[in-house]
């Protein structure tokens, strides 16, 4: 996974690994949020939407996940 950040003040690029985000760890902190704001999501929906998430990305490689561009410039965007 590959988040990067452009502006006029800053370039800064974050590398994690696909795994350490999508495993069983990262899942349960991600549902623990989500249960926080009362967004209903079970955890067993969270472990199969991370499956697919490390299948689709198995299969077909990097794919972009957000691209945002503001109207002064600045730039967001999430591979995985």
């Amino acid at each position: 996974m590959k988040i990067r950040i452009r502006s006029k003040e800053t370039n800064f690029t974050l590398w994690l690994p696909t795994g350490m985000v999508f495993n069983r760890v990262g899942i349960g902190l991600t549902f623990g949020f989500l249960k926080e704001k009362n967004i209903p999501l079970t955890k067993n929906q969270a472990l199969i939407f991370a499956k697919g998430i490390r299948e689709f990305r198995r299969r077909n490689g990097p794919w972009k996940l957000v691209e945002v561009y503001s109207a002064d410039e600045e730039e967001v965007e999430i591979w995985i």
